[in-house]
């Protein structure tokens, strides 16, 4: 199993024009708030009300409309995301850093096992793969969900068990099947990333399903979909005058 890459911490250089290119670019990654997105969509909605002047005006219209939904969905799921983010931020960077203290020292074990039997080797072996697990675990656990410790403190299981019995095998169902995904994409070889792509994409589906959001695919996605419907049209038709 390869060693995980860790991304070396940011130094500040005293640069304030650095500092403050920084900080804009901070801004411009949140982009507009839920509040002006909808404030566009309803004026947007009156023009088509009133009637654009022209057919391409119309078409555009109703292209931005559905862009704007999209956008409005992919903030809503921003925003949900910061929330957890804030929240879990800081049991995540202590979970983090003893994750990676234990893959430290099994890593150090196996390679100062040279002198010990097979199974014993198979054993420490086994400890590193799991503690690189949960490593990988904490750094891509999906932003959509609220975070389920591995290394809960004795206050945080009182807690847990306060909640009820049915909540806790939920989260601990959870958490394997995560883990699982976690090994699955390690052991393919696959982009981490896959697993916060998969939890948002069902995190979306849930909130379109309850009417939080606009049920709108990405514009690339559509025009794809209509792509794919046009092929199928000129293949019926050649089939046809075969």
């Amino acid at each position: 199993m390869k060693d995980v890459k860790r991304q070396q911490p940011y130094h500040n250089n005293g640069n304030s024009n650095n500092k403050n290119s920084k900080k804009s670019n901070a801004n411009n990654k949140k982009g507009d708030s839920q509040g002006k997105i909808k404030k566009r969509i309803r004026d947007l909605k009156r023009t088509l009300k009133n009637g654009p002047k022209t057919a391409k005006a119309q078409i555009e219209s109703e292209r931005r409309l559905r862009a704007l939904d999209y956008e409005l969905g992919e903030k809503y799921i921003d925003d949900h995301q910061e929330k957890l983010y804030q929240k879990y931020r800081t049991v995540k960077f202590l979970e983090l850093k003893k994750a990676q203290r234990r893959v430290k020292t099994a890593k150090k074990a196996v390679e100062e096992a040279e002198t010990i039997d097979e199974k014993e080797q198979n054993k420490l072996q086994e400890a590193l793969n799991k503690a690189r697990i949960n490593e990988l675990y904490i750094l891509h656990y999906p932003k959509t969900l609220p975070y389920i410790s591995l290394y809960a403190t004795n206050e945080e299981k009182t807690k847990q068990n306060e909640k009820g019995k049915s909540k806790i095998e939920a989260n601990k169902k959870l958490q394997q099947e995560i883990l699982d995904k976690v090994q699955q994409i390690l052991d393919k070889g696959g982009d981490m990333n896959e697993l916060g792509k998969e939890y948002r994409e069902r995190y979306r589906e849930m909130m379109v399903e309850k009417g939080n959001i606009p049920a709108v695919k990405p514009l690339v996605d559509e025009h794809q979909d209509q792509s794919a419907e046009q092929k199928q049209t000129i293949t019926e038709k050649d089939d046809f005058f075969a």
